[in-house]
């Protein structure tokens, strides 16, 4: 019963208008609060900024009340180094007071990347993977048949570059390309020789090194470079029989002596 009268008190019912107006006006401050420290419906447009210096650009969005970030950066020849090439949000974009615009620029160096041009990718092929990389090419090309239109190696500044070596946009590199000749030539004796001046007369011929075959008592690496010819494939000629850039294959050996060969079919190489 006395909560009964209580409730109908006018005390009770004061104090709930009381706490009714409060929750209000607590509501209306925090809203109209809240719309003050948010800005709400209020805008800056996005200046565009690309083009411009890291420097140029914060200067410039300093002014419009903005901030930025750099997510990325990339390299081109043509650009100017630390310039910004893009930006999101865009120009003319309507974006809240003290919002990052992210910035990507130009780099002030390339970045190295793996070569990756394996020996016997076409050539065609191998100089558009160089090229997308930034990378000059020019080629060279040697007989080879068996590598015909494909690449032998690749040279930096006259070195040689393995697989995995590191090139930078806007290095220049040489492409080594085997190629079939349609003119024929001798075929010099290689009896004797051991297998790098067995190579070095082979060029000299225009013909290329095919496989070499060693003998079983050949197992050591200081073997392989003491070992002689004697036999080669195809045999010496006097008249021109094998095409330019032909392969010619030779069996080296510890023991086996090497053939003579006649004075016709010498070529004046190093015994």
């Amino acid at each position: 019963m006395k909560l009964l009268k209580f409730i109908a008190s006018k005390v009770f019912w004061k104090n709930v208008l009381w706490a009714i107006l409060f929750v209000i006006v607590a509501l209306f401050l925090g809203w109209f609060g809240l719309k003050s420290y948010t800005g709400h419906n209020e805008f800056v447009v996005v200046p565009d900024v690309t083009g411009m210096s890291i420097v140029e650009a914060s200067q410039q969005l300093d002014e419009m009340e903005l901030s930025y970030l750099l997510i990325d950066s990339v390299w081109a020849v043509e650009a100017a180094p630390g310039t910004i090439l893009k930006q999101e949000p865009r120009p003319e974009t309507e974006v809240k007071a003290g919002r990052s615009i992210y910035l990507t620029t130009y780099r002030f160096s390339p970045e190295a990347v793996k070569l990756s041009i394996p020996e016997g990718m076409n050539y065609k092929i191998a100089m558009i993977k160089l090229r997308n990389k930034g990378i000059a090419v020019d080629t060279v090309f040697t007989p080879n048949v068996l590598l015909h239109d494909c690449v032998i190696q690749v040279k930096k500044e006259g070195k040689k570059l393995d697989l995995d070596a590191m090139v930078k946009p806007g290095d220049r590199v040489t492409l080594v390309v085997g190629r079939r000749g349609k003119e024929k030539v001798m075929v010099p004796g290689l009896y004797g020789l051991t297998l790098d001046s067995a190579k070095k007369v082979l060029a000299r011929a225009n013909l290329s090194l095919g496989q070499p075959f060693f003998t079983p008592e050949v197992s050591t690496s200081t073997d392989s470079s003491s070992a002689r010819v004697y036999m080669q494939e195809p045999k010496p000629s006097a008249e021109p029989s094998a095409r330019v850039g032909s392969n010619v294959d030779v069996f080296l050996s510890l023991n086996k002596s090497a053939r003579e060969v006649p004075d016709s079919l010498k070529m004046n190489y190093d015994k």
